[in-house]
């Protein structure tokens, strides 16, 4: 039984850490003025999205996120993603 948690955790562990290189794959192509509908660009976002939509959604309710011009979306999931490989690390 415990095999099979190891290699759970350290999928998931994987998951986390492609996940968290993406988005910082994002914040660098936000930088370059490249089309956003080339292939790179476009997988990346397809991949990240889905973590920043929820997070993007949770800042919108909080007044000082609410009408910034700096999308903080991507700093929190990563620090979010950074505290479950922690808690990965410590309960697994």
């Amino acid at each position: 039984m415990s095999e099979i948690l190891y290699v759970l955790s350290s999928f998931v562990d994987l998951l986390l850490t492609i996940l968290y290189i993406a988005l910082f794959v994002r914040v660098i192509l936000s930088w370059l003025p490249l089309d956003e509908d080339g292939p790179i660009v476009s997988f990346v976002y397809a991949l990240t999205e889905p973590v920043l939509l929820p997070v993007r959604a949770l800042l919108e309710r909080i007044p000082f996120f609410e009408n910034s011009p700096v999308d903080f979306s991507t700093f929190f999931a990563m620090i979010l993603l950074m505290i479950l490989q922690m808690l990965l690390d410590i309960f697994g």
